[in-house]
């Protein structure tokens, strides 16, 4: 099943018909209540955008190449063009008793970029040994997408897909997650936008962790008959850390939440080694982390979402720079 997230319909509702965000989701929580919770919000927004004329998923099937911005989940027989901006080294896993590699790059074009997972070895292969590298244009084909594990969408290589190197130019502008990312003030902020934040660590929270499947890394399910996972069943499985803390950049501050590999790097340890701190010394932890990134000047790029419980915005990131340019952090201060 096609699928599209929330804030990316919204975003193409607004774009072809001028509406206001706020219009559109008052128009979809209205349509909500009419259908008496009979139908998601995501569905809602499918309704709104089919009643003003606005074809979510018209690029959902194509005789050739798309761009990356008309990527949707569930999209089978994909072919798209990229350019290679960054690939990183493969994780190994352990399937039925036989040990794994699952490899991924991130891909991009004048539209935006996307992260590619490649499930087989021979395709892997040719990103290690140097036959394609960073910067080389790539065509593939019969590839599929699924949603990553922070609600994005990604491209997945099996066997069958081909990738096949080109002999074209393409430019990609700096890209997160497939939208182009905005440098803004916290004050500004619009919830949906993919942005870049440049501002001084003025709060953190302990982390919280939770139980990922070790072959997927997707959470697991705590059942009677132990931690199963949705795809691989009964599972072995690992930590996973999940970081907060608050970004001020004198115009506003707002709340930044980092997930995983970016909790990590952010906090200066391994999710292991942050668990096994805490169990030791709740305190201790606490001091290791602010002595890590408490007061630091730091730049963030990701999405910004309503959190409803609580009424307000935060940045779920996808990138951070723990030691931003010093002339880049003066441009900034002028403005």
């Amino acid at each position: 099943m096609l699928r599209m997230p929330i804030d990316e319909a919204i975003k193409r509702i607004k774009e072809e018909t001028g509406l206001s965000e706020d219009d559109i989701k008052k128009q979809i929580k209205n349509k909500m209540s009419v259908l008496e919770g009979l139908v998601s919000e995501e569905g809602a927004a499918y309704i709104i955008a089919s009643e003003l004329g606005v074809k979510l998923f018209k690029n959902a099937v194509s005789s050739g190449p798309i761009k990356i911005k008309n990527v949707l989940i569930g999209m089978r027989n994909l072919e798209t063009i990229g350019k290679i901006v960054r690939i990183f080294e493969p994780r190994t896993y352990t399937k039925d008793g036989k040990e794994n590699q699952v490899g991924s790059v991130i891909i991009g074009d004048e539209t935006g970029t996307i992260r590619v997972v490649i499930w087989d070895s021979s395709r892997i292969a040719l990103f290690q040994n140097g036959d394609l590298k960073e910067g080389d244009v790539i065509r593939i084909r019969d590839a599929y997408t699924r949603e990553s594990n922070l609600g994005g969408k990604e491209i997945h290589l099996n066997i069958r897909s081909q990738i096949v190197k080109e002999a074209v130019k393409i430019d990609v502008r700096e890209q997160v997650g497939g939208d182009t990312a905005i440098s803004k003030k916290i004050s500004e902020l619009i919830g949906g936008e993919v942005v870049r934040l440049l501002g001084t660590v003025v709060q953190i929270y302990n982390p919280y962790f939770y139980q990922v499947c070790s072959q997927c890394e997707k959470k697991i399910q705590e059942t009677d008959d132990g931690l199963i996972c949705a795809e691989h069943g009964n599972t072995a499985s690992k930590s996973a850390m999940v970081l907060s803390f608050v970004l001020d950049d004198s115009t506003d501050n707002i709340r930044c939440v980092a997930f995983r590999n970016q909790a990590e790097k952010l906090a200066g340890t391994t999710a292991q080694s942050a668990t096994e701190l805490l169990e030791k010394s709740e305190i201790e932890l606490t001091e290791k982390l602010d002595k890590h990134l408490l007061g630091k000047v730091i730049e963030i790029q990701g999405t910004v979402k309503e959190n409803k419980d609580f009424e307000r915005k935060e940045v779920l990131i996808n990138r951070s720079v723990l030691k931003p340019n010093a002339a880049q952090i003066a441009k900034s201060m002028l403005k």
